[in-house]
């Protein structure tokens, strides 16, 4: 999901399952795990409240996903009982904190535990936060548009305060840029030299 979606971990770990739209292929994010875990809050910045488009293969994906975690939670906790969250905090028989959300570090455990098994490198900077991070490079590298509306589409998508946030985390992706910069630059200056 962070891959596909660009939300910080603690955006979807507040998602609940009404907050996907399976008819329009979109996910609202409108709360986060606060800092703590212990409660739900307000998302970091005014333009992170968003709704986004996925597209349809992790549609059905989240599908499959809200099937299966639907017949693992009547085993724990009875048939008459949906989770809310999309990560539902549950674990064999005992719903962990009455079956809500996940907290940032236990997820961070798992991820740890994940990465030995499958022999995957994790050092200490390997937070789920890197997954945000494929994504905005992913889409920043493979946009068909401009340069421009691409950062500006990236940092809607992410919730950016603002299209500078984004531009200043992820620039270095296009030195061409700069150096398309300073070459126009010297041409400007080179043309008044040879102007006087």
């Amino acid at each position: 999901m962070l891959i596909y979606s660009g939300f910080r971990p603690s955006e979807a770990f507040a998602l609940t399952w009404e907050d996907v739209d399976f008819n329009e292929n979109t996910i609202r994010i409108n709360k986060t795990v606060t800092e703590d875990s212990k409660s739900i809050g307000t998302p970091k910045t005014v333009s992170s409240n968003r709704t986004i488009k996925i597209n349809s293969h992790f549609v059905k994906e989240l599908k499959m996903f809200r099937n299966t975690q639907q017949i693992f939670y009547w085993k724990v906790a009875g048939n008459n009982i949906k989770p809310k969250y999309v990560f539902t905090n549950i674990t064999g028989t005992v719903l962990q904190n009455g079956g809500e959300w996940y907290s940032v570090q236990n997820f961070r455990n798992i991820w740890k535990g994940l990465c030995g098994r499958h022999n995957i490198p994790f050092f200490s900077g390997s937070t789920l936060h890197c997954f945000r991070h494929t994504h905005a490079t992913t889409q920043l590298l493979n946009s068909r548009h401009g340069y421009e509306v691409k950062f500006k589409m990236v940092s809607k998508r992410l919730g950016h305060s603002d299209v500078f946030e984004t531009i200043r985390t992820y620039h270095h992706l296009f030195p061409e840029q700069e150096t398309s910069f300073d070459e126009d630059f010297d041409n400007h200056m080179n043309n008044l030299i040879i102007a006087k």
